[in-house]
């Protein structure tokens, strides 16, 4: 037994599988989405900033609507290239924690591009700019980016069992 398998049993399970994952996600896949995916939360608080409302229903319904077309088009687009279900969470999960740090970078930064240029309260948009639900978008955008995979999946299973053989 060598040195990195006693490590190996040492870790919590979740951390065993991550370890093993890790390092066959398709980087390049999982950054697109995770900057599409931040992508949406910027523009959201751009908008925000321009055009206050009251009103917020509509908008988060379409910004989430937004979310969860992302999460669940990551899914579906790696579980559907490499043909497994774990690719696709794999990918939907990287690139949730991508887009997570990409939407906080990218609110704070539009705030303080904006900020000379029209009367803020910069405090309170600043703030306001922090507010990324992480824990919402790993439960919920993983679910939809799971369901996406799963879809992937199996119509390529069969898509593969109908294929007339030449």
């Amino acid at each position: 037994m060598s040195i990195s398998d006693a490590d190996d049993r040492s870790l919590p399970p979740f951390l065993q599988v991550m370890r093993e994952v890790m390092p066959r996600v398709p980087w390049r896949a999982a950054g697109i989405w995770g900057i599409a995916l931040g992508s949406t939360f910027v523009i959201r608080e751009i908008y925000d900033i321009f055009n206050p409302t009251t009103d917020w229903g509509p908008r988060s319904l379409a910004s989430t609507v937004a979310a969860l077309t992302v999460s669940f088009g990551a899914g579906f687009y790696a579980a559907w290239r490499r043909r497994q279900l774990h690719q696709g969470i794999a990918v939907t999960m990287v690139a949730i924690v991508i887009g997570f740090l990409v939407a906080i970078v990218g609110n704070e930064a539009a705030v303080l591009v904006i900020y000379p240029f029209r009367q803020l309260d910069l405090a309170s948009e600043l703030t306001s700019a922090l507010e990324v639900p992480l824990p919402v978008m790993l439960v919920i955008g993983g679910l939809a980016g799971t369901a996406g995979a799963a879809i992937a999946v199996y119509l390529t299973r069969f898509r593969n069992r109908t294929a007339m053989p030449s």
